[in-house]
């Protein structure tokens, strides 16, 4: 049985068209690529800045005298014409040409992580070294056998390279320094991991089982002023420092080790990223350990305005132990933000299918990240940028929360290994790493030998991003509206105009746009510009749709009252005719809850249509 009614509806009277724009995603462009090496291999591991605008650029070498490199080989002054490796530096212009280079270095292998600038205009360079005296080196091996295992090594050098002084720390077998951070009464701070006991050399403090984080003071000629061991039993390898605001430090890496020696914090599976944060005298306030039941290594730490830590590294676990990002391929970049106290608050992952890290991060002048790292992987998963050939430089640009809004590849045909990424003072940006790529890709610079160091000079010149849109929005009399636009840019100033119906708002000039006492003048269409130096975005439009009580629209459904049985499926249809042939169309399949059950065909027929409507039940 089939009766009709009549039901009436309510829908705002005045609604506004829209229309929608669209934006190019636009990538800093590069200034200059250079390669500098010799005919063997050359790795870059350190960028500074100079005052002057020149650059520092520091790693290690078993080159000869070739290519661009005219620094010689320190390594024949012990073991003949075999090259092993020196530190090597060299002081490239604001345009990349190479201005001097120096190595220092003994008779075995010496490899250079660090580079700190010192307040009389000179530099400590950090590293380990297997070298005895010999060479330019004159602080002994410290190992138990001379030669064959590795200590922490400092060379002190002047402005112009000069050797001011040299020392080692080390114990009986393996001591490799990984990052240095001046203190604030003018020493250092040196971090890496050990397995040597403090039985030999000038270690003191004890092995807490295989590898420990190993973190040794010492003041502003080298002296030691105290050292600690942090670990357990498994391997713990430190490589970052990081002075906190409250003179402490966050000493971070990764750690196989469970809750036994000195840590406190539980193995989630596999390696960890391990954060310890000590204060000034090395006392432990608190360790946590990030990562799930794979291996998880950090890379890099930074602070942030909140007083939290952003870290960044590489994780091939899936979704579980404390990570929540599930894996996108079999290594991916992985970004963690934990609080003062160590709680993380989110992770982000990205990446291809294949192999994506990053080693280095920045915070940017908007409050955003920028993630340098290397990458195997096309544009697959959540990767966007190309694949040039190999493994690539790959930078990518993210909000603060993490959320991406550009990234970029940089390499040629073969592997090229991102491990520096700084910024200039006037907002250019430093990569650098080392490549085994031939001009290819975009890359243009020469390949000198089997590995090269590579710099590139990046351009700031990205127009603004828009993360989130202005909000469309329904608003009666006298009510206050609010239309908001989160927008961000790699440089600054960044500045914001806002438009209604084509015509820029006067005043209305920051990211909030807030219209007081709205009357039906205000309905309409809201926009915002944002721009930078390099360029402008606009928003999509925000429709203002004002209401007025009086104002009512009216439609007129038919409704259908079906008696049947009580979970039995019942098909409706509809046809515009029922003279002659008829074609009937299906609308809805019904199973009655109760009978009789009401339904209300809401499809909005054509204005000045007619339906006629049957019921059938189903098989």
């Amino acid at each position: 049985m089939l009766t009709g009614r009549v039901v009436v509806f309510l829908a705002v009277a005045l609604v506004l068209s829209s229309f929608s724009t669209g934006y190019a995603q636009t990538v800093p462009s590069i200034l200059f690529d250079r390669s500098y090496g010799g005919s063997r291999g050359d790795y870059l591991n350190g960028i500074t800045p100079l005052a002057d605008g020149g650059i520092l650029v520091g790693g290690y070498s078993n080159s000869g005298t070739n290519g661009t490199k005219t620094a010689l080989n320190r390594t024949p002054s012990l073991s003949g014409s075999e090259f092993d490796d020196d530190y090597w530096v060299l002081r490239i212009d604001e345009n990349g040409n190479q201005q001097s280079d120096q190595t220092y270095g003994g008779g075995y292998g010496d490899v250079l992580t660090s580079i700190v600038t010192t307040t009389d205009g000179g530099f400590l360079l950090g590293g380990h070294s297997r070298s005895p005296a010999s060479g330019n080196k004159t602080a002994p091996s410290r190992d138990f056998f001379q030669g064959s295992a590795s200590d922490y090594w400092l060379v002190k050098i002047g402005p112009s390279g000069s050797i001011q002084w040299d020392q080692s720390y080390g114990g009986d077998f393996y001591d490799n320094l990984t990052d240095v951070a001046p203190t604030s009464d003018g020493g250092y701070l040196l971090v890496g991991y050990s397995n040597s006991s403090h039985q030999y050399g000038n270690k003191t403090a004890v092995n807490r089982g295989s590898y420990d984080f190993w973190v040794v003071s010492i003041d502003t000629g080298g002296a030691i002023r105290w050292q600690q061991t942090y670990g357990g039993s498994g391997n713990d390898l430190a490589s970052v420092v990081l002075r906190t605001t409250d003179g402490g430090y966050l000493i971070g890496g990764s750690s196989g080790s469970g809750t036994n020696g000195n840590k406190t914090a539980m193995n989630r599976g596999g390696t960890d990223y391990w954060i310890v944060k000590m204060d000034a005298n090395g006392n432990t306030q608190w360790d946590q350990s990030y990562g799930g039941i794979q291996d998880d290594s950090l890379g890099s730490i930074l602070a942030v305005s909140d007083g939290g830590y952003i870290l960044v590294g590489k994780s091939n676990s899936g979704a579980d132990g404390n990570k929540s990002t599930p894996s996108l391929g079999a290594v991916d970049g992985w970004v963690v933000k934990i609080d003062a106290g160590g709680s993380k608050q989110w992770d982000r992952s990205f990446g291809g299918t294949t192999n994506d890290s990053f080693a280095s991060a920045l915070i940017t002048s908007d409050g955003g990240l920028l993630l340098g790292g290397t990458s195997a992987s096309g544009n697959d998963s959540n990767k966007t940028s190309a694949n040039r050939g190999g493994s690539d430089f790959w930078i990518v640009k993210t909000d603060a929360s993490g959320n991406r809004q550009w990234e970029q590849t940089y390499g040629g045909a073969s592997d090229d290994t991102l491990t520096s990424l700084t910024q200039t003072t006037d907002g250019k940006l430093l990569l650098g790493g080392w490549s085994q790529s031939a001009p290819s890709g975009n890359k243009t610079s020469t390949n000198w030998g089997f590995v090269d160091y590579w710099v590139l000079k990046i351009a700031g010149n990205v127009p603004p991003q828009i993360a989130g849109q202005p909000q469309s929005q329904v608003a009666s009399a006298s009510q206050n509206v609010t239309f908001t636009v989160d927008a961000s840019s790699f440089t600054q100033p960044i500045s914001f105009q806002w438009f209604f119906n084509g015509t820029n708002i006067a005043g209305a000039t920051n990211s909030i746009l807030t219209l007081s006492n709205v009357q039906a003048t205000n309905a309409g269409s809201y926009y915002v510009v944002v721009s930078n130096d390099y360029g402008s975005i606009e928003s999509s439009p925000a429709i203002l749709t004002y209401t007025d009580a009086a104002s009512l629209l009216v439609s007129v459904h038919a409704s259908l009252t079906i008696f049947g049985t009580t979970g039995r499926t019942y098909r409706v249809e509809y046809s515009d005719d029922i003279n002659g042939p008829v074609n009937w169309t299906t609308l809805t399949n019904i199973t009655l809850q109760a009978s009789p059950q009401l339904w209300v065909d809401a499809s909005q027929p054509a204005t000045g249509s007619k339906r006629f409507y049957r019921v059938l039940l189903e098989p």
